[in-house]
């Protein structure tokens, strides 16, 4: 091939060869690299993850910590310094100081060298880079996609990927799984090679899929860092042209997309380009073109396409129009610009109102200042409504880690979207929900209160893991808004850096940049004391620490001879978070339905003339037991007159509830059963509970648990028919 240049070396009795692909120089993968390679005179492998986490050094102010590399490029510690040590190989031939790690804070390039680094890679001297076979089969998919003029045999690929035959086949192997579930062949023809067969509509999914692979964000930061394949040279050309085209529909739709949606729909529009080129049209059907022509994402993509037409002489049909309106209208937008529903048959602001009311409703409680989620929310939804009408799939968060952070929110956003479903009228994906979950459990975190940079705290321990764990946990419950690093040994703290704000170590040791405090393995209630004065110096505290629950309960011990009750603790918590602002809150382990609904909460077969009499008698058990005031009672019943029966939540079933600081003494629910059912506002209820909440989340997993009680018929007749609360824990059981 005309625009590869081979050079051969010898060494040992073999030929190792380099190829030029434009201004990259790029070597065959080895199996192993050590320094002995160097002193040869081979070029050092550079994979795109070291490629990224060099540019990421250079760009930073600062010593990068070791778990900022780790949360980066979602590697471990080891890979982490193993990437170092591939970098400092590279560093070291191209004859600059290798990567510094300075302690305590982090590793950093030596700022004499930044400089003549960042030229060395922006000329692409001496840069050998390698692809991964995630690599690979992206850049396989793409090119037979993209290059449906050019015969694609083992050897093309194997020339311009720069691997053996064999490595190809098994790449090929790969790829023919990925695209299966996209529902597309790769086929191979003797006389024209391999080709992708199948609609045109996953063609381009999977191309969406596929380039990120190849292009990792940001690209247009550090395009000359890969080794671009010979046939798509000209790639550099089309996307600075594309990512003209974008911002100028950014400035004509008065909206700001995301950096990572801008770095997506470049992609899509510069291989979309050459599909059209080759004869592939996009195919919409008339029922999902209804009603795009009166959207501005619509006026936008005419646009455009008298752009492309002019810059690149290529003529869009219609149907790509409506498919560029398509790819506008699915994008995110960022939060530091007004954003505007775009003209459509569905009402967004009142889809996202209804969503958060079932959401408040499933969660029993009240936003404060909604307006603002409703604003979050909607900006979220409508890129949300047009990607899963159009199956446009621009990339969301694996819904996975939002499942693991926020569970309870998660069940409960799912069950509090059908606003969304019906709109759609398909099934909404797992990661869609999961996204929207996010915004909840996000917003529920930060209500009320300034976000802060969490500070951190090292744990220096040279006990057994035994005494470390439990040191450990002891600093956990005792301060909820430092996040405890370690513990680590002395070895391990000597080595490695660390960036935290304060050390707490079990022996002593010598920090002349952070503030490091010793205590006992085992620590006292006088040592907590010591640990909140000093922190709330540190940390610019000035509320005075008060006395820690355990310590109350040690002193109260002393004067009582029968056992303390196991309610006290937790009353004595719940005023503590709601009086004071000590580093102690209500244990983060979620509270049960067996461990809220107590028998004596439980009141069967009543009768009740009207809805604010039935909420009346429910909550009673509540007041008597000092779990709730009067004032709670009142604010439930004003709720419903101001908000209507919002909180009948399933077929003759309520929660009532209110706001934690209307008078809730500690978490807390309550059943009540009536023999004929009560107008609740115009539903028909028999089944009351309530709920008394602390907090925004300890009481999500009962919740949780309740709702899966009250998902079928059965189960809620069951109920009805009850005539003891001690088959109450029976019933329990039935709904896990």
């Amino acid at each position: 091939m005309s625009d590869i240049q081979i050079f051969a070396q010898s060494s040992g009795g073999h030929l190792d060869y380099t190829f030029f692909l434009g201004n990259c120089i790029v070597s065959p993968r080895r199996a192993s690299l050590t320094s002995a390679c160097t002193e040869e005179g081979f070029p050092i492998d550079l994979d795109r993850r070291t490629m990224m986490m060099l540019h990421h050094l250079l760009d930073s102010h600062g010593p990068v910590p070791d778990y900022e590399l780790q949360e980066t490029f979602m590697i471990s510690r080891r890979t982490v310094y193993s990437d170092i040590q591939q970098l400092n190989l590279w560093l070291t031939d191209i004859h600059c100081a290798q990567v510094e790690r300075v302690r305590g804070q982090g590793f950093q390039i030596h700022s004499d060298f930044t400089e003549r680094i960042r030229n060395q890679l922006l000329r692409g001297n001496d840069l050998a880079y390698s692809y991964t076979p995630v690599e690979r089969r992206a850049w396989i998919a793409i090119l037979v996609m993209s290059h449906q003029d050019t015969f694609w045999f083992l050897e093309n690929l194997s020339d311009v990927l720069l691997v053996s035959r064999n490595t190809i086949l098994e790449d090929i192997k790969g790829l023919r799984e990925d695209l299966a579930t996209f529902q597309l062949e790769l086929l191979f023809d003797r006389h024209t090679g391999n080709g992708i067969h199948g609609e045109e509509a996953n063609i381009r999914t999977a191309l969406g899929y596929f380039l990120p692979q190849a292009f990792p964000v940001p690209l247009w930061e550090h395009l000359t860092s890969y080794a671009i394949p010979a046939p798509i040279a000209d790639v550099k050309e089309d996307f600075v042209l594309a990512r003209d085209w974008i911002h100028l529909a950014e400035k004509e739709l008065d909206l700001r997309f995301t950096d990572e949606m801008v770095h997506t729909l470049v992609l899509r529009l510069m291989f979309i380009l050459r599909r059209i080129t080759n004869g592939h049209n996009a195919h919409l059907l008339e029922a999902d073109i209804h009603g795009l022509e009166k959207t501005p994402q619509f006026v936008a993509a005419k646009k455009m396409a008298k752009r492309i037409l002019s810059s690149k002489h290529v003529d869009f049909p219609k149907n790509e129009i409506y498919y560029l309106a398509t790819l506008l209208l699915s994008a995110k937008v960022t939060s530091d610009h007004e954003f505007k529903p775009a003209d459509s048959e569905v009402d967004f602001y009142q889809m996202v109102k209804d969503i958060v009311d079932s959401f408040q409703k499933n969660a029993c409680l009240l936003l404060r200042h909604r307006e603002h989620i409703e604003e979050s929310l909607l900006m979220h939804i409508q890129p949300a409504y047009y990607r899963l009408k159009y199956h446009i799939d621009l990339g969301t968060p694996h819904f996975q880690s939002i499942k693991e952070e926020y569970p309870y929110v998660y069940e409960l956003t799912s069950k509090s979207i059908d606003a969304f479903r019906d709109a759609l009228a398909v099934p909404v994906p797992e990661d869609e929900v999961a996204f929207i979950a996010m915004h909840f459990g996000g917003w529920l975190k930060r209500e009320g209160a300034k976000p802060e940079r969490r500070k951190k705290a090292l744990l220096v321990c040279a006990s057994g893991i035994g005494t470390s764990r439990l040191l450990k946990q002891q600093l956990e419950s005792l301060f909820s808004s430092l996040d405890i690093v370690g513990p680590v040994s002395v070895r391990q703290y000597e080595e490695d850096a660390f960036v935290v704000d304060v050390i707490i170590t079990t022996v002593s040791l010598q920090n002349d940049s952070i503030p490091v405090l010793k205590v006992e393995p085992i620590l006292k209630d006088a040592d907590k004391e010591w640990l909140l004065k000093k922190t709330n110096r540190l940390f610019g505290n000035t509320e005075a620490p008060k006395p820690m629950v355990e310590g109350i309960l040690s002193i109260v011990g002393q004067y009582v001879d029968s056992p303390l009750p196991s309610e006290l603790e937790q009353t004595l918590r719940t005023y503590v978070a709601q009086h004071t602002h000590v580093n102690e809150v209500i244990p983060s382990t979620p509270y049960t339905l067996s461990d809220l609904l107590q028998p004596s909460y439980v009141q069967l077969q009543k009768t009740c003339t009207s809805w604010q009499e039935a909420i009346i008698a429910a909550a009673e058990p509540l007041r008597a037991a000092g779990v709730i005031e009067r004032s709670y009672v009142e604010a439930m019943i004003s709720i419903v007159h101001s908000y209507g029966p919002y909180m009948v939540i399933a077929p003759g079933v309520s929660l009532p509830h209110a706001r934690p600081e209307d008078g809730v003494k500690k978490l807390g629910m309550s059943i009540l059963t009536l023999k004929q059912p009560v107008d609740f506002v115009g539903k028909p209820v028999q089944i009351l509970f309530v709920i008394a909440p602390v907090d925004e989340h300890s009481h999500l997993e009962a919740l949780s648990e309740l709702t899966k009680c009250l998902n079928s018929t059965t189960k809620r007749n069951q109920l009805l028919d009850m005539e003891t609360a001690n088959k109450m824990s029976e019933w329990l059981q039935i709904g896990e």
